[in-house]
């Protein structure tokens, strides 16, 4: 309870690289009777080899009273991305993300007037670039086999510990020389 967080639910398809329709929620211990589950699965019961036919069910006292079925294949999926996790560790992932999010940062504010990067403690891996012509933009890093996105006229760039440092360059080219 270090950040005394009550509930805490985080979707996997993004950050973790898992599949869509797999997330994870963090209920504190002394709320738990408090929520009953909306769509309880198999899992939720308090034996779950005898909740497969209901049409009653003795939900579990644990928090997996909150299961729901499983999306198999995103389970699959989920297991794999959370092996690279695990292989090369949370810090080195963070690490090199705030190494790649520096240097996106740093090359946009050098090409791109319009762009002013918050303070390095404020930063995250999430970059929203104003641009006049944000469709043109787009058109180039789509031409580059650049994944990125339009948000309110800005081009919201991400990068993750699996870019490369030459991919960050060229995404400043891109979008430096419309800016």
């Amino acid at each position: 309870m270090r950040d005394e967080i009550d509930f805490l639910a985080a979707s996997s398809h993004k950050f973790l690289l898992g599949a869509r329709g797999m997330g994870y929620l963090y209920v504190r211990r002394e709320l738990l009777d408090r929520i009953s589950p909306v769509f309880p699965g198999w899992k939720a019961g308090r034996k779950p080899m005898e909740s497969f036919y209901g049409p009653g069910m003795d939900l579990s006292p644990t928090a997996s009273k909150l299961d729901s079925s499983l999306i198999w294949f995103a389970a699959l999926a989920e297991q794999a991305s959370l092996g690279v996790f695990r292989q090369l560790g949370i810090k080195a992932i963070l690490d090199r993300n705030a190494q790649l999010s520096r240097r996106l940062h740093d090359t946009l504010a050098e090409r791109c007037p319009g762009f002013r990067p918050f303070p390095e403690r404020h930063r995250s891996t999430i970059v929203s670039v104003p641009i006049e012509d944000a469709d043109a933009v787009m058109k180039r890093l789509t031409a580059a086999n650049v994944v990125a996105a339009v948000r309110a006229g800005r081009v919201r760039l991400s990068v993750h510990f699996y870019n490369l440092e030459e991919e960050i360059d060229r995404v400043g080219a891109i979008v430096g020389a419309q800016a």
